[in-house]
């Protein structure tokens, strides 16, 4: 069914593919058919961003819309194939015999790299449509920023309290929106990060047997396209990328298609097939992920002066206008929108404040080049591994930089929590470490030997911008924890380059060897990798208790929070949360229960506030999650008349609440799940000098209550704190509770020992009150 439900796009893939096996025909590309592949990959990227803008500006993206375009799109090139390239199409489809046999034909170590990189791929794809959103980022803002454009019907910013959710270039989540769309569900979402891990390898294997085109190294091209396959899809930092939203690897495949096609164009500076691959390689990658125009910068940098060494202004023009003119064409609607909320082009300043050096002093950035090295000193040897970061914290130190300088970190603050520099420990294969990055030391092994073949040739030319990309990057950007996810683009740029020199200087049995290894610490990483653990997929939970992950502790609370909300007929949440908090599971939870209204964040206290639209009636919830109502929130105006708020707590610290329009403003707290119970906890911060030595005696009661406020009497109310626990039977009204406590927080479990009615639920906890004196 999801293959139907998909063919629009794929089958649109595979047209592009015939239309460019007719190029190839016609002699217009090299005949190899990963090219056909990349220029396939190019177009439907280029159009699938087209498509939503489309939609979006008539405020129709939906499924009829979309479908029908992209429909209208396949007929076309259908019928453009069969009527003008009828015998081009036709012997194309049949060459794929011709495919087969070149494979067969290839030696056995070849073969098996080729085999047992493929076979990995594809459990990368099964993954990748069974695993839920493990991954932080994946949860609090590429996934909800597409809820908010398909709620919408439009790719308008909206206002936030997460400003990434409409900071960020949006190419990747537009692809996964299109996915979702046309599904239904968000179960296919994370394909479009996995087929660009595979065409990134795809493409990995071409480049690598380009730059061995001369006679010396034709002979082992083979083995080292092969390699490059295998290493590409191993890549540590890109495995949880295959298998998520997250979109650096997106942007790393945009610009391996980049580099690429710029080696192929400075072969042929006439050709513009290339010409416009580069111009949409350059304009897609902006659209994915605005730091592409770092690691392009180097790559199109010596082009043009290539261009100029040999005289060749034409050309030069030519590839300046493709790339004007495919970036403004794919982006500009992007632009337009961040000119509107922020004044920017490319979007809010306070994004860049954060992320860009203050400063770019030759110091600094070799001293931020040494920063970014020690993500990759991580190695099963604890000693070893110390050892390395020694070195690193030496070679800073030589800088006359120290590796702790704040102004070279992010500054994030969180409540307590400050970041700052830190060297990795010891890999752990247990903790999803693996054996740490393999890929990473063979660049280093890499560039030992690359030394020893001809440079001044293509091989050259990726070597050096690869390496200039990465060093710009390092210098250009701040050091924080996950900036390690940046790097993927350079080891995808730079693992061509690893094949070739090792393919060069180590036997085809060595190769073949360190391929296995790579793929042993790939299946090491996703077997206990907390954020995309394959061992979750064996877990008896449902797909929507799946994708809270690690915030289990919130699944139960949304599914009731949901509840309420559809059950008091409500038809307009707003939410307010406080910043990279986990809002994805309660859209999930609403829509999972066939709510239809609209889910708006409000109170949002960034630059996107100016965007707000958000309206309250009598039909509205207020949700805060993440922090708790303001307390003087009790009451809202509506049509000029005082409308009491009820507070409904979801979790014991209050957290998640929500505010509803109610009869009397007042405070309950809900008993979910499948046993109706509740935790509460009670701050006794007032209580001064409380301790072993002083403990406090409390008084605790409440009532158990329906959802219009009657109080329940057939039941019995247990209630659990640290000192034991006691049952009460609800005929006697209010549950009165004593206990000695040592501490100022009271956490008090509450739960219902009998199945509540169906005309009694939900229930709730009401008339909470807790009272204290000393007890010596």
């Amino acid at each position: 069914m999801l293959i139907i439900k998909l063919a629009p796009v794929w089958a649109c893939f595979f047209l592009f593919f015939l239309l460019a096996r007719v190029a190839a025909v016609r002699r217009h590309i090299l005949p190899d058919w990963r090219l056909s592949w990349v220029f396939a990959f190019l177009l439907t990227g280029a159009f699938c961003v087209c498509a939503a803008e489309l939609a979006s500006a008539f405020n129709s993206l939906d499924r009829p819309a979309l479908a029908s375009i992209w429909i209208a799109l396949d007929v076309g090139l259908a019928t453009l194939l069969w009527r003008k390239f009828r015998r081009e199409t036709t012997d194309q489809l049949l060459e794929v015999r011709q495919w087969g046999a070149k494979f067969l034909g290839c030696d056995r170590v070849t073969r098996w790299l080729y085999g047992l990189g493929l076979a990995f791929a594809l459990v990368l794809g099964v993954i990748s449509l069974r695993a839920p959103q493990f991954v932080w980022d994946c949860k609090t803002y590429h996934v909800p920023r597409m809820l908010n454009w398909i709620q919408d019907k439009n790719l308008r910013h909206f206002p936030t309290s997460d400003i990434r959710r409409v900071a960020y270039d949006p190419g990747a989540e537009i692809a996964s929106t299109t996915l979702y769309l046309l599904d239904g569900s968000d179960r296919p979402i994370n394909l479009v990060s996995w087929f660009s891990v595979l065409t990134a390898a795809i493409l990995a294997s071409f480049l690598t047997e380009l730059l061995m085109e001369s006679e010396p190294l034709r002979k082992k091209a083979a083995v080292a396209g092969a390699f490059a396959f295998v290493l590409v899809l191993t890549i540590p930092e890109g495995l949880i990328q295959a298998i998520s939203t997250e979109n650096d690897f997106v942007a790393a495949a945009w610009n391996l298609t980049l580099a690429c096609l710029t080696v192929l164009f400075l072969r042929d500076n006439e050709n513009w097939f290339y010409s416009v691959g580069i111009g949409l390689s350059l304009a897609l990658g902006i659209c994915t992920k605005a730091t592409t125009l770092i690691s392009a910068a180097p790559f199109l940098t010596v082009a043009f002066i290539v261009l100029a060494w040999r005289r060749r202004p034409r050309a030069a023009f030519a590839l300046a206008g493709i790339l004007a003119v495919t970036v403004m064409l794919l982006n500009a609607p992007w632009f337009l929108r961040n000119d509107t909320a922020f004044g920017r082009f490319l979007g809010p300043e306070s994004i860049s404040k954060i992320n860009v050096n203050s400063s770019f002093t030759p110091d600094r950035c070799v001293a931020n080049i040494f920063r970014n090295l020690s993500f990759y000193t991580a190695t099963p040897s604890p000693a070893l591994t110390s050892s390395l970061n020694n070195v690193l914290r030496t070679l800073i130190h030589f800088t006359g930089q120290t590796p702790e300088d704040p102004s070279a970190v992010v500054p994030y603050h969180e409540h307590q929590f400050t970041l700052h520099f830190l060297m990795p420990g010891r890999a752990d294969p247990g903790s999803g470490d693996g054996i740490g990055n393999i890929q990473a030391w063979l660049i280093l092994c890499a560039a030992v030997f690359l030394w020893r073949l001809p440079l001044r040739n293509a091989l050259g030319y990726c070597a050096f911008c690869g390496v200039a990309g990465f060093c710009l990057s390092c210098s250009y950007l701040r050091w924080h924890p996950w900036l390690f996810r940046l790097h993927i683009t350079y080891f995808v740029l730079a693992l061509p380059v690893v094949a070739v020199a090792l393919a060069v200087t180590a036997h085809r049995t060595i190769i073949a060897g360190i391929a296995v290894i790579c793929l042993i610490n790939a299946i090491l990483i996703l077997s206990f990798n907390d954020q995309a653990p394959a061992y979750a997929l064996n877990r008896k939970l449902s797909h929507e208790e799946l994708l809270f992950g690690s915030s289990q502790e919130l699944s139960k609370p949304c599914v009731a929070l949901s509840e309420d909300i559809i059950r008091r007929g409500c038809t307009n949440v707003l939410l307010k949360t406080d910043a990279y908090r986990f809002d994805y599971g309660l859209w999930v939870c609403l829509w999972d229960r066939g709510y239809h209204g609209t889910i708006q964040e409000f109170m949002v206290e960034n630059e996107t506030d100016s965007l707000r639209r958000w309206q309250y009636n009598r039909r509205t919830a207020m949700v805060f999650l993440g922090i708790r109502p303001p307390s003087d929130l009790t009451s809202m105006d509506i049509d000029g008349i005082s409308q009491p708020l009820l507070q409904v707590s979801y979790n014991s610290h209050g957290t998640l609440s929500a505010l509803f329009p109610a009869r009397n403003s007042d405070h309950w707290w809900r008993l979910g799940g499948s046993n109706n119970s509740a935790s509460i906890m009670l701050d006794l911060s007032d209580a001064k000098g409380i301790g072993p030595d002083k403990p406090v005696n409390v008084e605790f009661s409440c009532q158990v209550i329906d959802d219009d406020g009657r109080a329940l009497s057939n039941n019995i109310l247990r209630l659990i704190s640290a000192n034991g626990k006691g049952d009460f039977d609800l005929a006697a009204g209010l549950a009165d509770a004593r206990t000695t406590i040592t501490n100022a927080a009271l956490e008090t479990q509450a739960l219902l020992l009998k199945p509540l009615a169906p005309q009694e639920y939900p229930a709730y906890l009401a008339k909470v009150q807790a009272s204290w004196k000393w007890a010596h």
